[in-house]
């Protein structure tokens, strides 16, 4: 195998610079707070420089909303499909409510949760 196919096939591998920005964002925004997470304390956790930061995301606000955007992607909605259609419309709609209940009470949902309502005065939009 030739240097460079090396390379791509030893990066595909990796996380790129963008999801580990996020990822240790997420873990310090959920961790102690929107306030408390500096953009000099992400790079660090990231790995990377704080420029990398900045070439990826505007400033602190745009990369908040991209792990808010990401977290709802990745909950998604339920999923009434998986439902029996010989089921009564009652045992679909508890099927449903508990299917929404789960996600709601997921623990990162309630940090993400906890972090936006602490950080809402500062930051209403």
């Amino acid at each position: 195998m030739s240097q460079a196919a090396y390379d791509n096939s030893e990066r595909a591998d990796r996380p790129s610079k963008r999801d580990l920005i996020v990822g240790a964002a997420r873990k310090l925004f959920l961790g102690s707070g929107y306030g408390a997470a500096s953009m000099d304390a992400i790079a660090a956790e990231a790995g990377v420089s704080k420029r990398t930061v900045y070439s990826h995301f505007q400033n602190k606000e745009t990369l908040f909303g991209a792990i808010i955007s990401d977290m709802c992607a990745e909950m998604g909605v339920p999923n009434a499909t998986n439902f029996a259609v010989d089921q009564s419309p009652e045992e679909v709609l508890k099927a449903y409510g508990r299917q929404i209940l789960k996600m709601v009470l997921n623990p990162e949902a309630l940090a993400v949760f906890r972090v936006v309502l602490s950080e809402s005065p500062q930051f209403p939009e």
